[in-house]
């Protein structure tokens, strides 16, 4: 049981990060106060640019995710390390955002962080 809520959690906190990312990649106005630190009226081509890039890290580490959840072997071996420091990154700048709506987008941060720390920790061993 703890497994499946636990890749209930992964999804859902993935699946928003993707939400808000392609939000800011396409302009839309549920974004401009979840991203980029709240303080757009409208994104700049070069933050929609940056956050394309985003997304992909992000579809990169659901497949990453997906693999070492179903025992498959994820190359290069430190993804794992370094999409558990993106997604620690991603909590930190979140927590310390000026907007308040854009701060509780470091809870889906951090439950990614910790799972892929986790998984880092135990491929070490």
């Amino acid at each position: 049981m703890k497994t499946v809520i636990e890749r209930i959690a992964v999804a859902v906190s993935m699946i928003w990060n993707m939400y808000i990312v392609a939000g800011v990649v396409l302009g839309a106005s549920y974004a401009l106060h979840r991203a980029a630190g709240g303080q757009f009226t409208s994104f700049p081509m070069s933050i929609r640019i940056s956050y394309v890039v985003t997304f992909a890290i992000l579809v990169w580490q659901a497949v990453v995710y997906v693999r070492f959840t179903r025992g498959m072997s994820v190359n290069p071996a430190w993804a794992v390390k370094v999409l558990f420091y993106v997604e620690a990154a991603s909590f930190l700048v979140n927590v310390l955002s000026r907007s308040s709506l854009e701060r509780w987008n470091a809870i889906p941060a951090g439950i990614v962080a910790y799972v892929f720390f986790r998984q880092w920790q135990a491929t070490k061993a």
